[in-house]
């Protein structure tokens, strides 16, 4: 049985422990050979009169430009726009060194070339800069051998870096590691 100290100073004792955090978090201590590149990114946030798609769907850009995906959250559930407003989410790739004002400019005014002058009098509520928001992998895999889950006898990890960068990855990559747990007992 392994025995585990926290930050605060606690202990706790399990048979079997699974870490299941980025590559660039707790597991890089256990395993500093792990692939710790990642893509930034930048959410904006707007709100608008009306939704400029009327679909619950997910628009990517497939041309190398500022906007990388939009989505009208409003129009996936009515529920997150307590207003009657359109709530329309647009992530860039990157950290941007932009003022506020000035990378919202640039991306309404690519996003006038998608739904028109429309956009001019969407208004910006929040910005959010995500640092650590999905790995960067070589290349994408579904499946791994079980031996790459284990870090060392009863410690296994799980994350989408082992995959490829998506919640689905760390979803995968979790019930894989759990089901390596449970058939080694």
């Amino acid at each position: 049985m392994d025995k585990s100290l926290t930050a605060d100073g606690s202990t706790f004792t399990a048979h079997k422990i699974l870490f299941a955090t980025e590559s660039t978090g707790l597991i890089h201590q256990y395993q500093p050979d792990l692939n710790t590149d990642f893509c930034s990114t930048v959410n904006l946030y707007f709100t608008a009169a009306t939704s400029p798609v009327r679909q619950p769907i997910l628009l990517l850009n497939t041309k190398k430009s500022l906007v990388n995906n939009v989505t009208v959250l409003s129009d996936v559930a009515d529920t997150y726009s307590a207003s009657g407003n359109a709530l329309i989410s647009v992530t860039i790739v990157g950290i941007n060194n932009d003022e506020i004002s000035t990378l919202t400019q640039k991306v309404k005014t690519e996003l006038t070339t998608w739904f028109g002058k429309a956009v001019e009098s969407w208004e910006l509520l929040k910005t959010y800069p995500v640092q650590y928001a999905l790995p960067k992998v070589p290349s994408a895999r579904h499946e791994l051998p079980s031996i790459e889950f284990k870090i060392k006898e009863n410690w296994y990890q799980c994350g989408d870096h082992l995959l490829y960068g998506s919640l689905n990855a760390a979803m995968r990559s979790g019930r894989l590691a759990a089901e390596l747990i449970v058939r080694e007992g």
